[in-house]
């Protein structure tokens, strides 16, 4: 892989050379790459942030589950607020279930909708950020989501990630020794396991 870092410190500092809009293209970049061994030109299809993007920075499917960035690069890392994260994942509600401006996921988003009531579909919401987000941050996100689910008669199955400054670091340390990141989070926690390292964390 050619994104090749040695630590979340250089990533970021190499990162914040670019210009926040170019970073948070780049860190999404980074991670897509890992995780689904995507192509650049696929990439470049499925990313979408920008404005009116409708809380959807980045798509994907595999298999029945569908995959939506929301990508936050800061240069100085922080707490984020769980204000702030529910304001992107309302906005995203809306564009799941009112009205979609992001023209560039509509496929994406009419595919999601069709799979909504299919209780063997997932979506899983990736909150992708060099800041870092404490588990009582994501307890209340996931709470609020799994209330807009029932809300909305979803049978689908949703979840919740965030992918922050130290699972970043840990994702970096995968990468560098060669270990497979597209494979499923489940199968990582094994392979790490198997070779007596330390397993990765529940999000």
């Amino acid at each position: 892989m050619e994104y090749q870092y040695q630590h979340i410190d250089e990533l970021i500092r190499n990162l914040s050379l670019k210009g926040k809009v170019e970073a948070t293209k780049q860190l999404t970049k980074f991670y897509a790459k890992a995780r689904f061994k995507i192509e650049d030109v696929d990439f470049d299809r499925r990313y979408t942030d920008g404005a009116n993007d409708g809380g959807i920075d980045f798509y994907y499917i595999e298999d029945n589950t569908f995959f939506i960035f929301q990508s936050k690069f800061s240069e100085n890392p922080k707490k984020v607020s769980e204000s702030e994260i529910l304001a992107e994942i309302t906005k995203l509600e809306k564009t799941l279930t009112v009205s979609n401006p992001n023209s560039r996921a509509d496929d994406f988003v009419n595919q999601l909708k069709s799979e909504a009531t299919n209780k063997d579909a997932n979506l899983e919401i990736i909150w992708l950020t060099t800041n870092i987000v404490k588990r009582s941050v994501m307890d209340a996100v996931k709470n609020q989501l799994e209330s807009w689910r029932k809300a909305n008669g979803w049978l689908m199955n949703i979840d919740f990630i965030a992918i922050d400054k130290f699972e970043l670091e840990r994702v970096i340390y995968d990468v560098k020794h060669g270990w497979l990141w597209h494979v499923t989070r489940a199968e990582l926690a094994v392979w790490r396991l198997l070779i007596g390292c330390m397993s990765i964390p529940s999000a």
